[in-house]
């Protein structure tokens, strides 16, 4: 792969970022060239300060990395490219934040907390890996881990139905990885849906993109913005009410039921507007795989998109759920064998 200079990263004009917000980013940078927010403090060598001290957070610096010139994604958030830390031979995802942008500088930041306060206590295998971030004015560079099959719904497109044991195993790592958001860290992901959840080709499936993540308080506290995927999004979340983690769990559910039918399970007519969508998702039962699938499967999906939030199961009861224990004892590798398959 090229050598690239830290800036050649989105600089070449194919990064996906649009024009400068209306309000300032909220960041300051020293003579030095360090990025300061929150009591972060970022160079081109790493993190070097975080709330919790200060120091570099690895061994990671931005001249030993090789990154490829071909765009892997790019999006509102920013671009993602392929890079190798030379010193290693190890593979990983290089993504670039114009961080002008107000709003993308706070959803970078919120990514990084999250990311790094979720690992500090070791790795959850459910969640993407988050190594290092670089600043390079204007431009912040997140180091994580590379998921080699891309997102979820790639293969979903790409591959033939899956198995309900391949459901009930891709179902069951996000549920773990969800867990230990809500769970150890009380944090919303917001925004769950097959694009933000990765796959690799050992069958092992990740949650990633915390840009827009909540962190709240303790189990009762509720998060007010409406901000997501709407289509993913709860009937609360579509009525503008408060809402916590059930948020994340009826997201779940309308992924299991995608992953069993091949398709997104509400009937969205061509050019159908966004009022049409929230009566769907608030007035009708949610859809579930229906005929054909066991009866644990419906079970699950009924559990996981009860209507009202309170009565809807959490990831931790989910993961006892007889849809999910019947494959427990399986491996990855009838992931890996679906992932090879095409439809």
């Amino acid at each position: 792969m090229p050598r690239k200079g830290p800036p050649g990263l989105a600089l070449d004009g194919d990064a996906g970022f649009g024009g400068f917000g209306n309000e300032a980013a909220n960041f300051g940078v020293t003579e030095s060239g360090t990025f300061c927010k929150d009591d972060w403090k970022v160079k081109n060598t790493g993190i070097q300060q975080t709330p919790a001290g200060t120091g570099p957070v690895s061994t990671l610096c931005m001249q030993d990395l090789q990154v490829d010139g071909e765009t892997l994604a790019s999006g509102a958030s920013g671009s993602v490219r392929k890079a190798m830390h030379t010193p290693t031979g190890r593979i990983m995802v290089i993504k670039a934040i114009d961080v002008r942008d107000k709003s993308k500088c706070d959803q970078m930041m919120t990514e990084v907390k999250t990311l790094f306060t979720a690992q500090s206590g070791g790795i959850c295998p459910n969640l993407v890996e988050f190594y290092d971030a670089f600043w390079e004015d204007p431009f912040m560079y997140l180091a994580m881990e590379y998921m080699d099959c891309g997102s979820l719904d790639v293969p979903l497109k790409r591959c033939a139905l899956p198995s309900e044991e391949v459901v009930s195993l891709i179902i069951r790592q996000v549920m773990m990885g969800l867990n230990y958001l809500h769970k150890q860290h009380k944090n919303i992901h917001r925004d769950l849906k097959p694009g933000n959840v990765l796959v690799n080709s050992a069958g092992q499936v990740k949650v990633a993109d915390f840009g827009i993540s909540r962190a709240v308080d303790n189990t009762l506290a509720q998060a007010h913005t409406h901000t997501g995927t709407a289509i993913y999004m709860s009937p609360e979340r579509m009525q503008a009410k408060p809402y916590s983690y059930a948020a994340d769990v009826w997201a779940l559910g309308i992924i299991t039921t995608e992953c069993a039918v091949g398709r997104y399970p509400y009937n969205i007519r061509e050019g159908g507007k966004y009022f049409d969508l929230v009566m769907m998702i608030v007035n009708l039962p949610a859809p579930l795989p229906g005929d054909g699938f066991s009866p644990a499967l419906n079970d699950f999906v009924t559990h996981a998109t009860h209507k009202e939030e309170g009565k809807r199961a959490s990831c931790e009861q989910l993961l006892t759920h007889a849809f999910i224990q019947q494959y427990a004892a399986c491996t990855e590798a009838s992931v890996v064998a679906w992932l090879q398959s095409s439809r």
